[in-house]
Parts: structure tokens; sequence; C-alpha cells
């Protein structure tokens, strides 16, 4: 009898089974695989679904954010200025404290308003188109806190061309329309772009115009500040007080810094405005703005101790001045031939030494 035959019919049937299942299970491991490998083909293939928006922000957001970012760099300048003008200000009066620290808060604010322009629409909601084109309000509003720190700086330079001028009210009363311009205008353009969000609104003639207008008198306010202060110097150069000379001329150079800084920027602003009139191209250079007004004023208030100290020695002046000049008029001058001209030098000499004295205090007191 074979071995099939005298195999129980159960053994066999359970052989085949398993058979079976094994055959099975390796088939569907190799159709498993067969199919993962294709998947994956397929999917190297087959091309990734385009964008169907895609979203130029070089006119709009672009320029915006790099005016944020150098308007950050400004703000943490002004920040360590503010600390150097409180350890050096206590001579100061408090009026021009409160001024001093009311400039940098506003500035803050704007620092805040702009960063919180930028956040919902490149950060909580990107992507959105419809927040795309519409205008961000807290960007609207950083504007009337900007025109307030530029005008109250620009007011506060014409306050000292008034002092040092001798209470000639003459330059401030001519630069007043220009600068109640500066502080109107940006209430008019929130007014008007309120009424209608849309981005396009920034870009009508409208809006054009008056952005214009504002950059302009800016300038002339800035540019008519630095000649009138540097022209006021100029006038005590030419005393005869000699000492006072170099003390001014590094004065003049302070006030040519600070101002050029500001009037160059406004100028850049102005071109930007005039080149690109399809975009907001001049938000790089306008959202820093405030922030460099702000510096200018603290770099003006911090030079004048080092000012002080390098060139004039307030307890000394007045002892060393009648020396000096009596051996310059000894050398120059005739011999004196009674006491009469002799007390007549030494008067003079102190005269000479007490005008010196107010012509180099006249011209840091205003500082």
């Amino acid at each position: 009898m074979s071995v099939q035959a005298r195999t129980p019919w159960s053994i066999c049937l359970c052989i085949k089974l398993i058979d079976h299942s094994v055959f099975s299970g390796l088939l569907c491991t190799v159709l498993l695989r067969h199919s993962r490998v294709r998947s994956c083909l397929a999917m190297a293939v087959t091309p990734a679904p385009s964008d169907p928006v895609v979203l130029d922000l070089m006119d709009s957001y672009g320029p915006m954010l790099i005016g944020s970012l150098f308007a950050a760099a400004l703000w943490g300048i002004s920040t360590m200025q503010l600390f150097l003008y409180h350890l050096n200000c206590g001579d100061d009066p408090i009026l021009l404290k409160a001024f001093v620290y009311a400039m940098w808060l506003l500035e803050t604010a704007s620092e805040m308003l702009t960063f919180s322009s930028l956040w919902p629409v490149l950060i909580l909601k990107w992507g959105s188109v419809r927040q795309f084109s519409t205008v961000s309000v807290p960007a609207l509003h950083r504007l009337w806190v900007v025109s307030i720190v530029t005008v109250a700086v620009q007011i506060f330079y014409l306050h000292r061309i008034y002092r040092f001028s001798g209470n000639r009210a003459l330059i401030p009363l001519l630069l007043s329309p220009f600068i109640i311009w500066q502080f109107i205008e940006p209430f008019m353009f929130l007014g008007w772009i309120l009424e209608d969000l849309n981005y396009s609104t920034l870009l009508t003639k409208r809006t054009r115009g008056l952005e214009l207008s504002l950059w302009s008198c800016n300038i002339l306010v800035d540019i008519a500040i630095m000649i009138g202060m540097v022209i006021l110097l100029l006038r005590q150069r030419h005393s005869e007080y000699r000492r006072s000379h170099k003390l001014i001329g590094r004065l003049m150079v302070m006030v040519v810094n600070t101002g050029l800084c500001t009037t160059v920027v406004a100028i850049l602003d102005l071109i930007l405005v005039l080149v690109f009139p399809d975009g907001i191209q001049y938000c790089a250079l306008e959202f820093p703005l405030g922030s460099l007004y702000v510096n200018a004023l603290l770099a003006n208030l911090n030079c004048r101790e080092f000012v002080r100290k390098s060139e004039v020695d307030w307890d000394s002046l007045q002892l060393r001045t009648a020396p000096q000049e009596i051996r310059r008029l000894s050398h120059h001058a005739p011999k004196a031939t009674s006491a009469n001209s002799s007390t007549e030098d030494v008067s003079r000499v102190f005269e000479l030494g007490k005008a010196e004295i107010r012509v180099v205090k006249n011209a840091l007191g205003t500082f």
C-alpha cells in the first residue's frame, strides 16, 4: 500500500490547506509590496500641484517690513541714548526732561502700532488675499503719532533758534504754517483712507498729493532750521573772542550732522513717492523717520556735556582771560604812559573776558 493510501484523508486535507495558506500569504506580501512601489513611483512622477495664487508684496508689505526693521534698530539706539540722557540731565528743567521722555514714549507707541499692523497679515493670517488687499488700521494711526513727534522736535529746534537770536520770532513765524500743516495732514489722510480701506485708495491722486505736500513741508522746515542755526552760530564766530571759535565750530558740526540726517531721509522719501506712483516703497524710509527725529533730539542733548567739558572750564575761564589778554595787549600795544591808561587796559581785559563767557554760555545754553 502506498504512503498516500496509508495516510488518513484528514491529514492530507490539512497539508493542502497549509500549503495553500502559505502560498496565499506570500502572494499577498508580494502584491502589497508591489502596490507600495507603484504608489511611490506615482508620487514621484506626478507633479506637485501649482499654487493658483502667487502674491508679490514688493510694492506693499515688502517696504513696510524693511522700514519696520530699520525703525526697530533706531528705537534700540534711542533707548540707549535715553539712558545716557537720564544719567547726565541733572541740571535740565523738569519740562525738558518730561518732553524728552514723552518723545521716547511716543516713539515706542509708534513701534507697537507698526508691528501690530504687520503681525496679522504676515503671521496670523498669512496667505489671506483679503488681508493683503486691505489697509491696516494700526498702520494708519501710527501716522499721527509720528507727526506729533516730528512737529514737537521741530518746535524744540525753533525755540532754540528763538532764544539764541535774542528772542526774535521771525524764523518761527515764517515756518509756523508749514509745521501746522505737518500736524493736520495725517488726520486728513486718516479720514480719507478710513472711508475705503482698500489698498488702491493709497494710490489715488488725492492721497499722493497729500504725501507730496507733507514731505515737501518736512524738508523745507528741516533745511530752514539747519541754515538758521548755522547762521546764528557764524555770527557768534565772527566775534573777537578767539577762545569760543573752536567751540562754536564744533556746535555747527553737531547741528549740521543731526539736521542733515532727517533732511536726507525726507528727501529720499519724496523721491520714492515720485518714482513709484503705483506702490508704497516710500514706507521703507517713512517708518524709521520718527525714530530718527528722537535720536537726533537725544544726540543734541547728550552732546552738551561733552562740548562743555572738552572746551571750556567755567571755573577758571574768567581768571585765565585777564592774564592772557594783558600779555597780548602788552605785546601789541604801546607802553602805557600813565596810571589811567593801565587802569583802562585792565578794565577792558575784564570786559572782554565777561563778554567771552556770555558768548560761549549763550551758544551752549540753547543746546
